[in-house]
């Protein structure tokens, strides 16, 4: 049915989470992107199709443009190793494979870009790259800016190995939205050309090429982490959150000596004596497990 009747197509699924296994990372992420492709090149009416990226799968650069980059590995590579390897073994192997990528949830990204250029490459297909998309009153994770916001603000979170300075691209997701439908006019408009021949539609443009948009905040309206989290506390402190554990404390360090200390003083220390109360009144709390999982996290994001 589907084969027959769709002309639109958003592919967006996929796992978001920074400490993904790379198992499970490569099989949404790439393995997810073949099978979307493999299906839209058998549908009969197909008029556009959006693959939603990230502003940061090319994070590895300092000028990210709208064009594909060159990526260590394969996508047919990659899901061979998943095949081959057990998860031992990939674990072992992660640090070399990612390279310069923090996290798999980028890497995969990445790969899966490339994946869209060859597969895709007979389709009205576009890429669009947004960076954070936050919505007013929801969320549906816990990674990324959401965790941190939702974290520091409860007293979960207290330091953050990051510069003040830097700037946090964020982008409205309704706006984001808006962006894709446009990019999805975009695409059905730039018609394939097989053989040379000319379009139906004088309206047409006749493009090979695959147009990638990359969609960010930081150019028309940049926002550092400093002002960030100044808005956070402000929010925080005059509306607290009923699952307040803390006070809300934040330092934020650029120096990694200094933030190892942070740690120390503000996760690892209160942790142990949190959970040594815990221990003596029969609570099943473990704040020592907690603050090693924010460490981790923190240092993978």
């Amino acid at each position: 049915m589907s084969i027959k009747n769709v002309n639109i197509v958003f592919h967006m699924a996929a796992t978001v989470n920074f400490i993904e296994k790379l198992r499970i990372a490569t099989a949404i992420n790439v393995r997810g992107t073949l099978e979307s492709l493999l299906l839209a090149k058998e549908m009969l009416n197909l008029k556009t199709m959006i693959y939603v990226s990230t502003a940061y799968a090319h994070c590895i650069y300092s000028d990210i443009d709208e064009k594909f980059y060159d990526t260590p590995i394969s996508s047919d590579e990659l899901m061979q190793l998943t095949n081959i390897l057990n998860d031992d073994q990939l674990d072992a192997l992660l640090p070399h494979l990612l390279g310069k990528w923090p996290n798999t949830y980028v890497f995969t990204k990445a790969i899966a870009e490339n994946l869209v250029k060859t597969v895709g490459k007979d389709l009205p297909i576009a890429i669009v790259r947004p960076s954070i998309k936050p919505i007013v009153g929801w969320i549906n994770n816990y990674y990324g800016i959401v965790g941190v916001t939702l974290g520091s603000a409860i007293g979960l979170i207290h330091t953050l190995p990051c510069d003040p300075d830097v700037i946090v691209d964020l982008v409205p997701a309704d706006y984001c939205v808006n962006m894709i439908l446009a990019a999805a006019w975009d695409a059905g408009k730039r018609k394939k050309n097989p053989a040379g021949k000319s379009s139906v539609d004088p309206n047409d443009i006749i493009s090979d090429d695959i147009s990638i948009y990359n969609y960010v905040g930081s150019v028309q309206k940049p926002i550092t982490y400093r002002k960030y989290m100044s808005d956070i506390k402000e929010v925080a402190m005059t509306m607290p959150s009923e699952h307040c554990i803390s006070y809300f404390i934040l330092l934020m360090c650029k120096n990694k000596y200094i933030y190892l200390l942070a740690v120390i003083f503000l996760h690892l220390l209160p942790a142990y004596i949190m959970t040594f109360f815990c221990w003596i009144s029969g609570s099943k709390l473990r704040y020592v497990n907690k603050s090693f999982s924010i460490y981790t996290y923190n240092n993978i994001e």
